[in-house]
């Protein structure tokens, strides 16, 4: 599970049991690879960009919850804090070019030795094409990797739409990663809180969420193809005693036929006049079709073509 990983990375960071509440989280992690030296923050980072959940300090405890929570409250214009500036809200929207149309991530399969394996989300009717990729070093089933991957993306796109504004002191519950409604132009919003500052008035930045997003059916099932090792045996080796085919053959040398099941690709010829020094003399690329004779070949008329008698063989 996710969460044995975000205490582990916690418990390295010198953070005591008692602080740490990871109630919140969902997920299973089958692996996890640290291949450098890094903080645990930053391990704990790579775990909440690929599940989709964040680290809240509330109340002196650094809280885990996931992303997609329901809005526990509505809020209306009345009751938002008019800034110094006069703008009681500040809403912003990104461009589309700034966004990716693709979003590749590479994971590890537990179930294939911890080969790589490729996911993609990918959205169709945008004005953008970038194309953005990421690799985490975690081990986890492909289907569900490819569900958090069009999640990430889903996210990206509905979180371009941000907002600003005041809040009360009479909303302190408040954390960063809670939920609220805000009643807008004739609609009801859902922001996630992601920053809050407190002074007069608590501050707070806000971006959008879907709900949707963070319901996603999972991918296609990738059956497990576990590749097999590859022996090979030693090869059958004939050596030809046959007249000289060309002038361009030595009359000295022999001819050497070879058969191997798997073939190596090459097979190579050797020569030493003992049992030592061997030194390269050709190699073989191909193998030769080798067999022995199935039955007795019979001795047939002479000076003429015997067409009764059949070459049957049995094929190495």
């Amino acid at each position: 599970m996710s969460r044995p990983s975000v205490r582990m990375h916690c418990r390295r960071a010198g953070l005591p049991e008692a602080l740490i509440d990871i109630s919140g989280l969902r997920g299973a992690v089958e692996g996890l690879v640290i291949g450098a030296l890094e903080s645990p923050r930053a391990s704990i980072a790579t775990l909440a960009r690929h599940f989709g959940f964040d680290a809240v300090e509330s109340e002196g405890v650094i809280r885990f919850v996931m992303r997609g929570q329901a809005a526990s409250l509505t809020l209306a214009h009345d009751d938002l804090v008019v800034a110094r500036e006069g703008d009681i809200l500040e809403l912003t929207r990104a461009q589309e070019t700034e966004l990716p149309q693709a979003l590749k991530w590479q994971v590890a399969r537990a179930d294939e030795d911890y080969d790589a394996a490729l996911v993609e989300a990918r959205r169709i009717t945008v004005d953008t094409t970038r194309i953005a990729s990421e690799s985490f070093p975690v081990a986890v089933p492909p289907e569900e990797a490819e569900r958090r991957c069009r999640r990430a993306l889903m996210e990206a796109w509905v979180g371009r739409e941000s907002a600003t504004f005041r809040l009360p002191p009479s909303r302190l519950a408040l954390d960063p990663g809670d939920v609220v409604g805000l009643a807008h132009d004739g609609r009801e919003v859902e922001l996630r809180l992601v920053s809050v500052a407190d002074a007069d008035a608590r501050g707070i930045e806000a971006v959008r969420q879907d709900r949707a997003a963070f319901d996603l059916p999972s991918g296609e099932p990738r059956a497990a193809s576990l590749t097999r090792p590859v022996v090979f045996g030693a090869p059958e080796v004939v050596m030809l005693d046959l007249p000289q085919l060309a002038e361009t053959v030595p009359a000295h040398r022999p001819l050497v036929a070879a058969h191997a099941a798997p073939w190596p690709g090459e097979i190579a010829v050797l020569r030493s006049p003992g049992t030592d020094g061997f030194q390269l003399l050709t190699s073989l690329e191909s193998r030769a079709r080798i067999g022995r004779l199935a039955f007795d070949l019979w001795s047939g008329p002479t000076s003429r073509f015997n067409l009764g008698n059949q070459l049957i063989l049995d094929l190495a």
